[in-house]
Order: C-alpha cells, then structure tokens, then sequence
C-alpha cells in the first residue's frame, strides 16, 4: 500500500557553541629538544654528585680528585621560518660568578655551561660571551649543544662545598632580526 502525504518534519535536538582558543606570536622559530617538559620549559636532572668531583668555574670538566666530573648535555633544537636570522642569549636566574647560582641548600658551588668539546666556561655575564648565532640548515633547522657541570665557586675548594639540594635556572631567549 503507497501512502501519499507529507513526510514529518524534522525534530530539532541538542544545540551547542564551539569555541576555538589560543595565541598567535612573533616567534618565527619553535625550540624543542629533549628535556623540554612544556612549550619553552627544560628540565635536565644533574643527578647526585659528589662535592669532590666538581671542576672549578675556570676549569669545569677537570676535577682536583680522582673522581670524574658529571656534565649534562642541554640540547636545543630550533626550527625557524625560511629566512629568519635569529641569535639565542642566555642569562642566568641568580648569577653566581660566570655560571648560574644555585636556589638550594648547597652552598659554595654554581652551574657552569660550556660547549662541547671546550673547557672554557661560558660567561652568563657577558652579552658577547652568552649570546650564540644559529647558523640555520636550507630547511631551517639547528641544534645548539652545551654541557652543564656543578662547579665550585671562585675561590671556593671542592672540601668546603656544603651539600644539599642544588638548583639553578638558565634562561633563554630567541633574538629576531
């Protein structure tokens, strides 16, 4: 049997709103590497060291004892827009000498960041010393290495270090021009 008719209409139902959130920047590169726990955040664990292996700041991969030295290797990996010239500086949360000083119990002892293959401290106070100029690839691309050590303090022996938590904050920040 054909039933001729109109069809019922359609049943209206749930009703919604989408809303799309964020923020455009004038960053024209992306920074990521391991470590990197958030956008712009690395966090590397140093591990426990033995005061009486640490290097001193003019001398960080050299220990006075017998006992080897513990660098972390920090690694930043930048991916810029095609045609970006960009410098990387890097400044130290509390200075301590040439390093970054510690924010813990340890006392006596700071950060000291070098580039791999040197043993030459680099010096967070000095805008010519900290500030590196990234020597992109043909797709925008490279990696910026240093070795963080514990170091002592000018002036400071390995022996008179005292002990405990020992943090410490680099900053960095990306430079367009």
């Amino acid at each position: 049997m054909l039933t001729t008719g109109a069809l019922a209409a359609p049943t209206e139902g749930a009703r919604g709103v989408i809303h799309f959130t964020g923020d455009i920047s004038n960053d024209a590169c992306e920074v990521t590497g391991p470590g990197m726990t958030s956008k712009g955040v690395f966090n590397y664990n140093m591990g426990t060291v033995s005061k009486m292996a640490l290097g001193s700041e003019a001398a960080p991969a050299t220990s006075t004892t017998n006992l080897p030295t513990r660098p972390v290797t920090v690694d930043l990996t930048l991916q810029c827009a095609a045609g970006t010239s960009v410098t990387l500086e890097l400044t130290a949360g509390i200075t301590s000498g040439k390093g970054a000083g510690l924010d813990g119990l340890a006392q006596g002892a700071q950060i000291t960041l070098t580039r791999p293959g040197q043993n030459t401290p680099l010096d967070l106070t000095s805008p010519t010393d900290r500030t590196f100029v990234a020597n992109l690839d043909s797709s925008g691309k490279t990696s910026l290495q240093f070795l963080a050590y514990y170091t002592t303090q000018v002036g400071v022996s390995p022996a008179a270090v005292d002990p405990g938590s020992a943090n410490a904050t680099v900053n960095y920040t990306l430079m367009y021009e």
